[in-house]
């Protein structure tokens, strides 16, 4: 009974059992404490190694900036930014270094350097190419002193021989002497003599000049005023219809005209209608009484064309009126010079693109011509010149712009050079108005905003006979047919 009590465990194997275990697990935890210590003491060793690699460089990058310092040769403290100016620190006085080579300045010391040294040497071999040009220079002195020396001793020898007959040379010039004393004063008495002939003819041909210039000035007074007279007498008859009207349709605001394709008319074509009673068309605006655009060409002699203004309430364009234009003649093209600004919109600036447009489109050509910066091209008034046709001439006094000025100055002198060309060639000069009104131009913009009840300045219509501007187009924007 006691041997079997015996076998059983007791306190003891218990104890050594958990002895046993505590030990093991004593000795797993000290395994992986020593793992992990093991692992952060290399990390250690590689950060403690990266810090020392990081103070060598430092201390490596001092040791060669303070080396660069003493070769630039500027030991300061303050290293400075990019695009220092403060002469304290490296950056700055390195800039004001560079800044001192001038010219030959870079963007950096090294190129700056270098470029020193390039002129230097470029310096260098011109400094040798001029001693060898001294060297050459010295050798045909020594040449020429060489040849010099030869020549004074021979003109010491001539001087000799000179010296010998000088005494009988003195006397012979003596004698020539004395004679040319006596030519030269009777050449003085000659023209003095001339100088009292001329003096008496200047003063006869400065009376005979005064003279002239009073007889040139009455002259040309005369011929003014005869220009001026036969400028009026034109004026009466300063030129004939074209054409005129012959039906009137007062429905489709329409006429026909005697002129077609036989006349070469085109459409677009404008004309300005006058009165049966007109003392000769292209006058003024007085007689005009309406404007008319060929919108239609029926036959040989025979177009129609739209009413675009009727100018005189009273006297409605009718059949048997004279029409007429400026830009257009029968199987010819017309030609006219211009000069000035022509404003057509009221903006204030020349409109050159409608201009050439409105004298294109009425089968006629520019000729002479200046544009708005003063520049003429090179085209002459000349017969075949019908009129010189001026627009505004604005004074330059009044432009504050030098280069607009300038320009308006060129303009002022062209202007009155081209007037003179037209009255040395027989050709009228006409204002921009009249030159508009005579070929029948209407403005293609209203002068008030649409719907406005107050009365429009546009001239009246047979189809608005309240002359109330309403808004709706009229007039030029008609389509035509191709």
């Amino acid at each position: 009974m006691a041997a079997a009590a015996s076998s059983k465990p007791g306190m003891v194997h218990y104890f050594c059992a958990f002895f046993a275990v505590c030990t093991l697990i004593l000795g797993v935890a000290l395994y992986l404490s020593n793992s992990g210590y093991n692992e952060r003491e290399a990390a250690w060793q590689a950060e403690t190694k990266k810090a020392n690699d990081a103070t060598s460089a430092a201390a490596r990058g001092l040791e060669q900036t303070n080396i660069l310092k003493k070769i630039i040769g500027f030991e300061l403290e303050a290293i400075g930014a990019e695009g220092e100016q403060n002469a304290n620190t490296m950056v700055g006085a390195s800039r004001s270094n560079i800044d001192l080579a001038g010219d030959l300045a870079q963007k950096t010391y090294a190129a700056t350097v270098i470029k020193l040294v390039e002129e230097n040497n470029a310096l260098k071999n011109r400094v040798a190419a001029a001693d060898t040009d001294i060297a050459s220079l010295n050798k045909r002195i020594g040449e020429l002193d060489g040849q010099y020396q030869a020549k004074v001793t021979t003109e010491a020898e001539a001087k000799k021989v000179a010296e010998g007959s000088l005494a009988s040379v003195t006397n012979e010039a003596a004698e020539a002497r004395a004679q040319k004393d006596k030519e030269i004063q009777e050449q003085r008495d000659a023209l003095k003599q001339s100088q009292d002939d001329y003096a008496k003819l200047e003063d006869e041909f400065k009376k005979h000049t005064e003279a002239s210039d009073k007889r040139i000035k009455n002259l040309t007074i005369s011929i003014n005023t005869l220009k001026d007279e036969i400028r009026h007498l034109r004026n009466y008859g300063f030129e004939k219809p074209l054409g005129m009207i012959r039906d009137i349709n007062t429905d489709a605001n329409t006429v026909t005209i005697n002129l077609g394709s036989a006349d070469r008319l085109q459409k677009r074509q404008t004309f300005s209608v006058y009165t049966k009673a007109n003392s000769g068309v292209a006058r003024g605006a007085e007689d005009i009484k309406g404007s008319i655009e060929v919108t239609h060409i029926l036959g040989a002699h025979l177009a129609t064309a739209l009413i675009t203004s009727e100018t005189i309430p009273s006297d409605p364009i009718s059949p048997a009126d004279p029409i007429y234009t400026p830009t257009w003649s029968p199987g010819r093209f017309e030609k006219f010079a211009i000069v000035g600004k022509f404003d057509f919109d009221g903006d204030g600036k020349h409109d050159e693109a409608t201009l050439r447009e409105l004298i294109q489109t009425n089968g006629a050509m520019i000729g002479a011509e200046v544009d708005q910066k003063g520049v003429r091209n090179n085209r002459k008034i000349d017969h075949e010149t019908k009129f010189l046709v001026v627009g505004e001439i604005p004074d330059p006094t009044e432009i504050v712009e030098p280069e607009e000025r300038r320009a308006v100055e060129e303009v002022k002198k062209h202007h009155e050079k081209m007037k003179q060309e037209a009255d040395e060639q027989g050709i009228t000069v006409v204002r921009k108005n009249d030159f508009l009104s005579w070929m029948g131009y209407r403005p293609q913009f209203k002068l008030f905003k649409a719907g406005d009840p107050r009365p429009n300045n546009l001239p009246g219509s047979r189809t608005n006979g309240n002359n109330v501007n309403t808004g709706k187009k009229t007039g030029t924007e008609k389509k035509y047919d191709k």
